[in-house]
């Protein structure tokens, strides 16, 4: 899958498939976060943010904007403080569709019944 929607509240967020600009990007928007070395949690809240701001597409109101890449280290943290205040449940929903687009493109469960026989067997069941 290349690309899901996640419905929240009545916005759209379209995620789509990283690439290696993409994940090259992530590192760049960590580092204008800053990382706090004593809290062992930041470093992936920051980058589950910056995955984000790389990889999705909002269209709606979700109560914070979606900061663009360029934007300064002041906007970044703001949408990024915004953002943490934010649902849990909204977290839930964004992780499993960044799991989606980003899975192996190689994945059993992606390829067809033609590519992987076993597939046959459980539709049979």
């Amino acid at each position: 899958m290349l690309k899901t929607t996640v419905e929240w509240n009545g916005a759209k967020i379209v995620l789509r498939r990283a690439k290696i600009r993409d994940r090259l990007l992530v590192n760049s928007i960590v580092n204008k976060l800053g990382i706090d070395t004593e809290d062992i949690g930041d470093f992936a809240a920051k980058r589950f943010f910056a995955r984000l701001v790389t990889q999705a597409q909002i269209d709606g109101d979700l109560g914070f904007v979606l900061p663009a890449i360029a934007d300064s280290e002041e906007v970044m943290r703001a949408s990024y403080d915004a953002f943490l205040d934010l649902d849990g449940g909204l977290y839930d929903e964004l992780e499993q569709g960044l799991y989606e687009v980003d899975r192996p493109l190689n994945d059993p469960d992606l390829l067809p019944a033609e590519v992987v026989p076993e597939k046959n067997d459980e539709a049979a069941e």
